[in-house]
């Protein structure tokens, strides 16, 4: 379809076919042409096709931005049925990226989503040359770290969410100086300044006066996974205090107290256990909710961003809360 120049200022923005002004007329008049132009030309590597994943791709697919390219290592199981809706239980043993890919394009064929089998692990560098924002989920804490300081020297936005029962947590790192604007009812322009993951783990938290007991404990769990190869089982709970008690946690979060981690006893640690291994739909459908709409008001510039930890707990029915630990 010929093209019509729906542009904000003279055309330099990204021209919308006729097709393409009506399907998303309504996120125009909500944001402007200006920023449905940034949603199009921008575009996504998601990395983890978990139940979680799939809520927030839903949205930025719906959103119009315009790639989405997905990519799992992981095969379909029958956990993945009960939260990720993009799969059928005739794709179990299937590759999760490739199972997905056919329901999430549907949901926007103007827009382009491709998927790839494989791990990020074995990528080199210049391969996220080809993205300008980073989605991972629930991938080992050591991977998040590498994947992040790759994308922090390439100017590459970066999200990594981690999914366990009623947790989620997620960190953004946008980068040393993200602009954006606010309605005061005014526009304002604004300057927020991230910092990288493994520098955030840095942060002296002996100065914290109340740490989120949910961060602490997704950070107990996926250091417990960098150290053993694996999360711990639903019976695992001593060996979850045997662990957090032996000192690993400080080598990666160094200015933990004990203090801080006596927040999770012997009665929580059981707790975790039972649901480090499962995703829970509800919590994945409110928490993908609210990191789908991040991600599309971080492309679109239009709202103050989250700084850098985003916590939902659905066991105290939070509706998330902010850690900022620079």
């Amino acid at each position: 379809m010929e093209g019509v120049e729906h542009t904000a200022n003279g055309g330099t923005e990204q021209v919308l076919s006729d097709e393409q002004a009506k399907i998303y007329d309504r996120q125009i008049r909500l944001w402007g042409v200006e920023s449905q132009g940034r949603l199009l030309r921008t575009r996504v590597l998601v990395y983890g096709m978990t139940g979680l994943c799939t809520e927030i791709c839903k949205n930025i697919v719906l959103s119009g931005v315009g790639h989405v390219h997905i990519m799992d290592d992981q095969k379909v199981n029958h956990l993945d049925l009960g939260c990720n809706f993009l799969v059928r239980e005739s794709d179990v043993g299937e590759n999760r990226a490739k199972a997905c890919f056919p329901n999430l394009q549907e949901l926007n064929p103007l827009m382009k989503v491709t998927f790839e089998e494989g791990s990020l692990s074995e990528k080199p560098s210049e391969f996220y040359d080809a993205f300008d924002f980073v989605i991972l989920n629930n991938v080992p804490l050591d991977l998040q770290i590498n994947v992040n300081n790759i994308c922090r020297q390439k100017n590459i936005l970066f999200i990594s969410t981690t999914s366990f029962g009623l947790f989620v947590l997620s960190f953004q790192d946008y980068l040393d100086n993200f602009n954006y604007k606010i309605k005061t009812p005014q526009i304002v322009e604004k300057t927020e300044s991230f910092v990288s993951l493994e520098k955030s783990l840095q942060h002296d938290l002996s100065k914290q006066r109340h740490l989120s007991k949910v961060w602490l404990s997704v950070m107990l769990l996926l250091i417990y996974q960098s150290v053993n190869k694996c999360l711990p089982s639903i019976n695992d709970g001593e060996k979850l205090i045997e662990f957090k008690n032996s000192g690993a946690v400080q080598k990666v979060i160094p200015h933990v107290t004990l203090k801080q981690l006596d927040l999770i006893d012997s009665e929580f640690a059981t707790f975790l256990c039972k649901f480090a291994n499962t995703e829970i739909n509800s919590v994945c459908a409110i928490a993908g909710g609210e990191i789908g709409q991040e991600i599309i008001s971080i492309i679109t510039r239009d709202r103050k961003p989250l700084n850098n930890y985003f916590i939902y707990d659905a066991f105290q029915t939070f509706s998330g809360i902010i850690e900022t630990f620079h």
